[in-house]
């Protein structure tokens, strides 16, 4: 296993966007933008809805995008941020450009996500790691010797890290490498700086107001948000949660349950990598630069890219989308 070749398929230097694409707020809105969706997605034509039921009764949904019982390389595993969905972009984008390399595509819908808002009564929690990690075992069980990629963006960066910790303890089969992209390490900060982005802070209370309403429609009488509606900030609405949707005495003792210290990875068997730039309005670049050396953590931190674009040319099309398929080329080829 040679870790450092990561170094040297993510060298933050080859990713040189044009002058006119170097805004992280573009870059950061062209992440989410419809405008780069594939027009022929093979992706979306090969996928199944798969249910899987994981820890304590939870159905999580997903959707698997398979070549044929003879593929050779292996699953790539991605999960969505805080409010996306398997359906996401930035998710569709990566996934077409992997799925079309020659890997299968699992797109995992957290709970509360998408619109699988019927299929758990309790809401979505960022604490709420087993379920995520169960359904990962499970679509690894089911690739037998074949290799397995984790790759998250945003909050799903901050799961896919936590998993490739938790994998020290309880390996995920096969599991060869995680993949961060803008992950979230520090949730109190990166709260606040949301809250303090006018455009950043009404994107996501929009899509948190629809996923509530989606909540309320599957459950009748047993959720109402009106209260919370009426709130303007993420902020605001977090302590109304606390106590009854989320049980900790604080908003902070939550966001300690997902906040990746700098001793974070001090027990790591999985090959780690952390892509992120300098200029990601939502994750302070800080959190990551802080962490304490691993032999299997690498960093590849740019000076451009907004919050999970890393948007190279004038046809929208993000380095992520060659960069991935071929560390993962390269990751299959190391023995565990």
């Amino acid at each position: 296993m040679d870790i450092d070749s990561l170094v040297e398929l993510a060298d933050p230097s080859t990713f040189k966007p044009p002058f006119f694409l170097a805004s992280p707020t573009l870059q950061s809105m062209l992440a989410s933008s419809k405008l780069r969706l594939p027009r022929h997605p093979q992706l979306i034509e090969h996928a199944k809805e798969i249910i899987l039921t994981v820890t304590d009764g939870v159905r999580l949904q997903g959707f698997m995008s398979s070549h044929s019982q003879d593929c050779k390389k292996g699953v790539v595993i991605l999960f969505h941020g805080w409010e996306g969905s398997a359906n996401s972009t930035y998710i569709r984008c990566t996934g077409e450009a992997l799925f079309q390399a020659g890997f299968d595509v699992f797109r995992l819908n957290f709970r509360d996500h998408g619109d699988t808002h019927h299929l758990n009564h309790d809401l979505f929690r960022s604490d709420r790691l087993d379920e995520v990690f169960e359904a990962v075992r499970q679509i690894a069980d089911k690739y037998g010797d074949l290799p397995v990629f984790l790759t998250g963006f945003s909050l799903g960066g901050n799961f896919a890290l936590r998993i490739a910790r938790k994998s020290a303890e309880i390996p995920v089969p096969n599991l060869k490498l995680v993949v961060g992209i803008s992950p979230l390490m520090n949730p109190a900060k990166s709260n606040e700086r949301i809250d303090n982005i006018p455009w950043m802070r009404r994107y996501f209370l929009k899509k948190w107001f629809r996923s509530m309403g989606k909540k309320e429609a599957a459950f009748p009488g047993g959720f109402d948000f009106s209260e919370a509606r009426t709130l303007t900030t993420c902020s605001s609405i977090m302590e109304l949660f606390i106590g009854d949707q989320i049980p900790y005495p604080s908003v902070t003792e939550y966001f300690n349950t997902y906040t990746l210290l700098p001793d974070f990875f001090d027990r790591l068997t999985v090959p780690t990598l952390i892509i992120a730039s300098k200029d990601d309005p939502a994750i302070p670049v800080e959190g990551i630069l802080a962490l304490k050396e691993n032999p299997l953590l690498r960093q590849a931190i740019t000076q451009h890219g907004g919050h999970c674009g890393f948007i190279e040319t004038l046809w929208l099309e993000s380095w992520l989308n060659h960069l991935l398929p071929d560390l993962f080329e390269e990751g299959s080829k190391w023995a565990l």
